[in-house]
């Protein structure tokens, strides 16, 4: 699963690729529905199957190299632009492909390819729980190879884990993926405002009281990596341009955009709809410990700190979310950003749908039930679906915003 460290794509004599069509991502091994149910519920409501496409991705690529290596961008332009034949399409992204498709929105609508090509051919974006500002596990997957998933079990995940695939050789594997990079928590203290009672730091070492916030979070990752791979995040167009290429690999203090843009593109006829869960314990920030003489593993997550007032578990930091992907990543662009004009210059409609996750106990559903609003889970949860059919029938215009979290009070005094 590893890709070339230095190309970010297939190393030499191996070729893994994603398999297609629809019935590639209905189920996973042998039964585990991932967008069965959404297929499903579209049939249910008298559409045709022949309406429904599906275009999968190798998730372990960062956006140019997907484009680099297997033409994506173009093969998406090619089969938006067949369904639309037929009659408006709808885009229906879910995690990464959030991303992934504002990285398409900006090579589309660059001024030496097609300049309003969205405007004529997307009716409708369906951002369903994507991570628009990162996820702070990107940064603990990248530091140390470990996170949530792995501390909750304590010393015997450590065991178990390092007995199956060692601590260091997960973090150089994680490493090569460059969609990890894509998702690194977006370097501005600002959108990472934490809720009352959440801790409003990235990164906090316990013996030394060393507490820091993203911008400084991402600095010690540059640290610790080295020069090659501070690099390596900036050919990425990542948001941070090492100014030492020799060194460390420090950060300019001028900023430029993400690997993918934020800005929506000229498109009034287009309407955007941001679904995704909400009340479900989220992991925003890490407490770590220097191991000191470990040329391998200089950091580890400290999984025996515990803080129920700081919502600090096995060495985690949790707030409000999906499970995955925090709050504000979820939902300050949708709630804030495109509603400015600066991020949404065509004054296109966006409605935000929050769905309060509400898992039945994990003996009767160990995936939560109908109404589980986890990151993955939420395919199956039937509001959604309701919410997904009438957008992608056509009848958007009858959902409003529907708010069950803090977010509105979060991000009056977030401007970026």
């Amino acid at each position: 699963m590893a890709l070339d460290p230095n190309t970010g794509t297939d190393p030499e004599n191996v070729a893994v690729r994603s398999v297609s069509g629809l019935e590639a991502v209905e189920s996973l091994l042998g039964g585990y529905e991932v967008w069965a149910r959404a297929t499903q519920a579209w049939i249910a409501e008298g559409h045709g199957v022949d309406g429904l496409s599906a275009l999968t991705f190798d998730w372990r690529l960062a956006p140019e190299a997907l484009d680099k290596r297997d033409a994506y961008f173009s093969r998406m332009r090619a089969r938006i632009e067949s369904m639309t034949q037929r009659r408006p399409t709808a885009v229906v992204t879910h995690s990464y492909a959030s991303l992934l498709f504002l990285a398409f929105l900006r090579w589309i609508e660059s001024p030496q390819r097609q300049p309003g090509w969205t405007d004529k051919n997307v009716k409708a974006w369906v951002n369903l729980a994507g991570p628009i500002f990162g996820v702070p596990k990107a940064l603990s997957a990248l530091l140390s190879g470990e996170m949530k998933d792995s501390a909750v079990m304590g010393e015997l995940g450590v065991f178990l884990s390092n007995a199956v695939v060692p601590a260091q050789e997960r973090t150089k594997l994680f490493r090569t993926w460059g969609s990890l990079l894509t998702m690194l928590p977006w370097p501005d203290n600002r959108v990472w405002t934490a809720a009352p009672g959440e801790s409003d730091c990235m990164l906090r070492f316990g013996k030394e009281g060393d507490e820091r916030k993203t911008e400084d979070a991402l600095r010690l990752l540059w640290n610790v990596t080295g020069s090659e791979y501070a690099t390596r995040c900036w050919e990425h167009r990542w948001a941070f341009k090492p100014v030492e290429h020799k060194g460390h690999g420090d950060l300019e203090d001028e900023q430029i955009s993400g690997p993918y843009g934020l800005t929506l593109p000229d498109a009034p006829n287009m309407e955007v709809y941001c679904l995704y869960g909400v009340g479900k314990p989220t992991e925003r920030g890490y407490e770590y410990m220097w191991q000191p003489g470990n040329i391998d593993q200089p950091l580890r997550l400290n999984a025996t700190a515990h803080n129920p007032e700081k919502q600090l578990q096995y060495g985690v930091y949790l707030g409000d979310g999906d499970g995955t992907v925090p709050l504000m990543s979820l939902g300050y662009m949708c709630n804030k950003g495109w509603r400015t004009k600066k991020y949404n210059p065509a004054g296109m409609r966006v409605v935000t749908r929050e769905y309060k996750h509400n898992p039945v106990h994990f003996l009767k559903d160990m995936r939560g039930g109908p109404f589980s609003a986890d990151h993955v889970d939420i395919l199956l949860n039937e509001d959604m679906l309701a919410d997904l059919v009438t957008i992608t029938g056509g009848d958007g215009n009858q959902l409003e915003d529907d708010i069950h979290s803090a977010i509105e009070e979060l991000v009056k005094e977030v401007d970026i």
